[in-house]
């Protein structure tokens, strides 16, 4: 199999993945700009600007691509990661490079976070996320971004999509050799 094909594979089981886990997730960070002294008008407009379901999506699939680092060699792992690259816009029906931009980010933010050893993942692209949507400028809900159970209750859902899809995917496949061009 080609590195192609298994990222082909990954990107569209995560974004199953995300289809399931999104409404909830939603749900809990709608609940919680509710509770904010924050104007009607204005909590329904933070929502609808930003593009909650790409922000979600892309974490997932930063958070579980980190992984190609540990379990194969670095030229494989640059390899799966320029597939992820060149495919993820793809499979969310996007001509934009905004999914791989946006997918990218929060992998150099996780990856830089491991050699600082802060947060795990999952908490690091919560906090892009916050920022994303700008919740720790806005003053009526900075609060909401000191709050450490709105912080636990955003990231749960993220880390409960910890699947670990590579480390399985390598225990029952083999990837085609990559060759330095």
């Amino acid at each position: 199999m080609t590195t192609a094909e298994a990222v082909s594979g990954f990107l569209h089981d995560m974004k199953r993945l995300s289809d399931r886990m999104f409404p909830q997730w939603s749900e809990r960070l709608q609940s919680h700009i509710d509770e904010t002294n924050m104007p009607f008008e204005e909590k329904r407009a933070l929502i609808e600007q930003h593009d909650l379901e790409l922000y979600f999506y892309t974490a997932i699939v930063a958070i579980e691509a980190i992984k190609v680092y540990t379990l194969f060699e670095p030229s494989v792992a640059d390899e799966i990661l320029s597939d992820i690259n060149d495919q993820i816009d793809e499979v969310l029906g996007r001509g934009s490079r905004e999914a791989s931009d946006l997918c990218f980010d929060m992998f150099r933010t996780i990856k830089f976070a491991e050699r600082q050893q802060n947060l795990k993942p999952h908490d690091q692209v919560m906090k892009w996320i916050v920022r994303l949507l700008d919740l720790d400028t806005i003053p009526e809900t900075k609060e909401l971004t000191d709050d450490v159970v709105f912080r636990q209750e955003l990231a749960e859902p993220l880390a409960h999509c910890f699947i670990h899809w590579w480390l399985g995917f390598k225990d029952i496949n083999r990837l085609a050799p990559v060759y330095d061009a």
